[in-house]
């Protein structure tokens, strides 16, 4: 079943541009700055892309928060050695003062229990200038793997901003996958979480942080899904993009060693990479993302 991480309530305040931030802690960290009165500006967006080549383990990006408030665009690793086993996968988030300057920080991982694997990470960040909501949930699941968020208000919309997720099974130091998923299920306000073999499924912690925006900041919400070989690349409605949740898992019922995982959109198409050096197993993906609206 779920076991959030209870931690000790406490409270802080934040200046942005555009408002004030206030976090606290509940062991659901919920980071507030709703917006009563929405601003009479269009949404202005502007975008980011991190890289990095040849990281091992884990690598960090530091960004000022006045930059505006984050959302997850597209992310995506790759193995530069062949295809591993897997330990600990995502785009972790978490905050810090830094030489008295408050960062938002990202945190790659993609790498089996020695952590020693060269890879190459990308992180391609949406920054908004409206007052938004910021959720971080945390905790681990053995066989339950649902996550009940904060009440959404009607007509907003959550977009990720980060995730994480590792294996903590006793006596398993890493392992072949089968499925990757943060499922959103709207109607009911959970997410479902995967990092997971086939059929059996071993405990593994899990973090994801994610944003609510208000109705005026998003076009629309779209999905596509299908099934492909070692990447596929499908059209998807054109603007700034973010992502919502997505799905992804081999076909065959069986367990593989990962090279590549992402998904990275441009301007209206998105690539979808889950695969092992061999590049010739199929796997099915479902991807919900949203458009900003900038208009």
């Amino acid at each position: 079943m779920s076991k959030p991480t209870n931690q000790k309530s406490s409270k802080r305040k934040q200046h942005i541009t555009a408002g004030i931030i206030l976090l606290s802690y509940f062991g659901i960290f919920i980071i507030s700055a709703t917006c009563q009165t929405l601003p009479p500006k269009p949404l202005s967006v502007s975008t980011e892309i991190y890289e990095k080549n040849g990281a091992t383990k884990s690598y960090p990006w530091i960004k000022p928060r006045s930059k505006g408030f984050p959302v997850l665009s597209s992310f995506y690793f790759n193995y530069t050695d062949g295809d591993h086993q897997m330990k600990r996968v995502g785009m972790d988030y978490s905050e810090e003062t830094i030489n008295n300057q408050d960062v938002y920080i990202w945190t790659s991982y993609f790498h089996d229990k020695n952590g020693d694997d060269p890879y190459n990470t990308k992180l391609h960040m949406n920054y908004i200038d409206w007052l938004s909501d910021i959720h971080i949930n945390r905790g681990n699941f053995d066989d339950d793997m649902t996550a009940h968020l904060q009440s959404i208000p009607e007509g907003w919309h959550l977009g990720l901003i980060g995730f994480s997720m590792e294996i903590i099974e006793p006596g398993v130091d890493d392992s072949e996958i089968n499925q990757i998923a943060i499922k959103y299920i709207k109607n009911e306000n959970i997410v479902n979480t995967r990092f997971t073999q086939y059929p059996y499924v071993s405990n593994f912690n899990w973090r994801l942080a994610y944003i609510v925006m208000p109705p005026k900041a998003v076009k629309g919400i779209y999905t596509v899904a299908g099934t492909s070989t070692g990447k596929s690349t499908h059209m998807v409605e054109p603007g700034k993009h973010f992502l919502q949740s997505f799905d992804i898992h081999f076909t065959d019922n069986e367990n593989h060693h990962l090279d590549q995982f992402g998904i990275v959109f441009s301007n209206d198409e998105v690539e979808v990479s889950f695969n092992d050096k061999n590049n010739n197993d199929e796997f099915y993906y479902n991807i919900n993302y949203g458009v900003f609206n900038t208009e």
